[in-house]
């Protein structure tokens, strides 16, 4: 499995931006289920072995090029000198990564991949959950509130997915102000004013 890009040797990360872009653009042009490694080290200009010190399968990197929440949340985090991120902020910050893939959605949209692309984002957000729930509410049991985190990261993907099958109608901030509407209303004491 690929390690996050975060804190990677700058000619590693270069290295997995050629892929992903190279990626990104087959995408366009090709099915996803077509595309082969020989086509993505191709388009990328980088060579096979290179590819697989990196990657193992295509798959791998077609998760990684969805993986960036993180590196947005850690950059969030940096800026603001504390150390989680409020719900309502990643809520949009996990919108505007979405929109920021706007294009791989709608061509993934049909295919068996979105669905693994989705579940590992939600198990993505999970972590960063449980972080700020351990961070802004009243201690509680552990498993109390990695359920709870759970419970959120899956509404959170759900309300992704319904802004993919409305073809990304609304922007980022409006969609994320939908989604706290309802979040606020079944979490009451997770999201408060």
């Amino acid at each position: 499995m690929t390690k996050p890009n975060r804190k990677l040797d700058r000619r590693v990360r270069r290295t997995r931006r050629q892929l992903q872009g190279a990626l990104r653009q087959l995408i366009q042009e090709i099915p996803y289920n077509k595309i082969s490694v020989t086509q993505i080290v191709d388009a990328a200009d980088i060579s096979r072995a290179t590819y697989y010190l990196h990657y193992e399968t295509k798959d791998e990197l077609l998760l990684q090029c969805f993986a960036t929440l993180a590196d947005d949340v850690d950059d969030y985090v940096d800026t603001l000198e504390i150390d989680y991120v409020p719900l309502d902020d990643l809520t949009l910050l996990m919108f505007q990564q979405v929109s920021t893939n706007r294009a791989l959605y709608m061509v993934l949209q049909d295919t068996t991949v979105l669905s693994s692309v989705m579940h590992q984002q939600v198990q993505d957000l999970i972590p960063l959950i449980h972080h700020t729930l351990r961070s802004t509410l009243v201690p509680s049991d552990a498993l109390s509130l990695e359920f709870l985190a759970y419970q959120i990261a899956g509404a959170l993907g759900t309300s992704a997915s319904w802004w993919l099958d409305n073809k990304f109608d609304g922007t980022p901030e409006h969609v994320t102000a939908i989604t706290l509407t309802h979040l606020r209303t079944a979490f009451p004491l997770v999201f408060r004013d």
